[in-house]
């Protein structure tokens, strides 16, 4: 439900404060929903005593509309809370969480209860799904800085320090409900500040007297060596002070020199890590020539000097040269093809691949990589083509593409066929009334999750496809209407040279990529 708050009456609303403008909600309390009742017993009665404003997006009936309602809240919520609880399926928590975990904008905090209990508490069909699920879900959260927490306290600890403790002191200090809280975080702060200078100052000094140690060792070893000498060879006032020197000298020189030995040393006892060097993705061969007045290839050596090149203003950059002849050129593969499965590959090498060289399409694959290359090849690559095979992978395949969708200078089409959207029960096998609710729980809130995902998709203006080769043409087209922009003939720009010439050199001659 919309709280009082929650409808825009912000506690700080009537605050003078000039350079402060804070968002319609402090707090977007996302996660699991259903039955459960943390929001209200936990949750928004600790936000009550803070004066914390809040978005609720419980509802006793869900429907397709509050997408968009809840859409506007989380634009303009400055922090989100998704707990996820192990008694419901959170599905639609797991997107979001992907999606707004790569968007890093605005802050997020999520808890998760119990994550062995959520992991085996499902059909024996979806168990490697939710594995796959919760460690696809700590990768993001730990790749994205995203703190997740075990407890509800701990996140409630982690709202004061991000709403209350961020404010400005005026702010904060006005309001009679926040001023405690403050004073006492930014107390705790300091004290965190002091401790971490100490222990720096501790570990300085620590290092310095180990310094000091080795120093006065060094010498006493040479004090001891050399009143040694003394008494063993009795020698003149000037031979002693020669000796004394000497080594002195001698002593110093061996300590240097051991400092290498005793590190290799140090070295050889320590255990051996293995590195893996992972090559470069492969780049395309660049060639360039130059263009005439009318935008064609220019054919044969030019008239123009090389030195005229240099001359070009600097200011017909990437960024700026929407008319010029300096094109984007995508580096890599033109195609990505991801799969939310290791072992249900047929669509691949059946039917994607061949469309994909009949369309003179490079690719490259999930498969085809390591784990550790899988990123830089996503990066690389011009477009992502995502394919859930069945219902096996369903929930993870969804919490991928949203991680994908968050990027937004990642171009991504999806393919879910529809055998893959439910899990179907057998008719003639004897299941229990539980396991049919059970059943049918889940595939109402993966179908939910799917609306989601899809208004994500939408907001994107990323494509969602049932079948394989309708979305490989419709990269092929996306791709084919590229390539002509590239090479589409523009006005040249005509640049003039010295008075005493009456020709003009166009700068038409650029270099361009192919």
């Amino acid at each position: 439900m919309i709280t009082k708050k929650a409808r825009g009456m912000h506690p700080n609303s009537s605050l003078d404060t000039h350079n402060y403008s804070p968002p319609l909600y402090d707090i977007f309390l996302g996660g699991s929903c259903g039955e459960t009742v943390w929001r209200r017993e936990l949750v928004i009665p600790y936000l009550k005593k803070r004066n914390i404003s809040y978005y609720d997006p419980q509802r006793a009936v869900w429907s397709k509309e509050m997408i968009y309602e809840e859409a506007i809240a989380k634009e303009n919520s400055s922090l989100f809370l998704f707990v996820l609880d192990p008694t419901t399926v959170n599905a639609t928590s797991f997107l979001e969480i992907a999606y707004f975990a790569t968007r890093q904008s605005p802050k997020l905090v999520v808890v998760f209860l119990d994550r062995k209990e959520w992991s085996h508490k499902a059909h024996p069909l979806d168990l490697p799904d939710r594995e796959r699920t919760c460690d696809l879900i700590e990768t993001i959260l730990t790749r994205h800085s995203v703190p997740l927490l075990s407890s509800i306290n701990e996140a409630l600890d982690y709202i004061d320090e991000m709403i209350i403790g961020d404010k400005p002191w005026k702010a904060a200090l006005a309001d009679k409900l926040q001023r405690i809280p403050y004073l006492k975080i930014q107390g705790n702060r300091t004290l965190r500040k002091v401790s971490h200078t100490m222990t720096s100052l501790r570990s300085s000094k620590s290092t310095f007297a180990k310094y000091c140690t080795n120093v006065v060792c060094l010498l006493a070893v040479q004090v001891l060596f050399i009143g040694l000498l003394v008494y063993l060879c009795p020698l003149g006032n000037d031979a002693w002070l020669a000796a004394f020197v000497l080594v002195f000298l001698l002593i110093n020189v061996a300590a240097i020199a051991s400092i290498p030995l005793i590190k290799r040393w140090k070295g050889a006892k320590a255990v051996p890590t293995a590195t893996l060097i992972l090559p470069p993705p492969p780049l395309p061969r660049i060639s360039t020539y130059t263009l005439n007045e009318k935008g064609e290839q220019r054919i044969g050596a030019t008239t123009i000097p090389s030195n005229t090149l240099r001359q070009q203003p600097h200011r017909l950059t990437r960024q700026s040269a929407s008319g010029s002849f300096l094109k984007p050129t995508p580096v890599g593969y033109d195609v990505f093809l991801s799969c939310s499965s290791s072992n249900e590959l047929d669509w691949m090498t059946q039917r994607a691949i061949p469309q994909l060289e009949k369309n003179s399409l490079t690719f490259t694959s999930s498969v085809n990589c390591v784990k550790e290359m899988k990123m830089p090849l996503l990066h690389a690559s011009s477009h992502i083509l995502y394919y859930i095979p069945s219902y096996k992978t369903f929930l993870s395949g969804m919490i991928e593409i949203a991680y994908y969708i968050g990027h937004s200078d990642w171009q991504v089409t999806v393919c879910v066929p529809r055998e893959a959207e439910c899990l179907v029960l057998l008719q003639d096998s004897n299941h229990d009334p539980k396991t049919v609710q059970t059943v049918a729980r889940r595939n109402e809130c993966y179908q939910m999750a799917f609306c989601y995902l899809k208004d994500m998709a939408n907001r994107r203006q990323c494509r969602v496809f049932t079948h394989c080769e309708e979305a490989i043409k419709h990269i092929a087209t996306k791709h084919k209407l590229a390539r002509e922009q590239s090479v589409e003939p523009h006005e040249p720009t005509v640049m003039a040279t010295s008075k005493s010439e009456d020709r003009i050199s166009v700068s038409s001659n650029l270099l361009i990529s192919k």
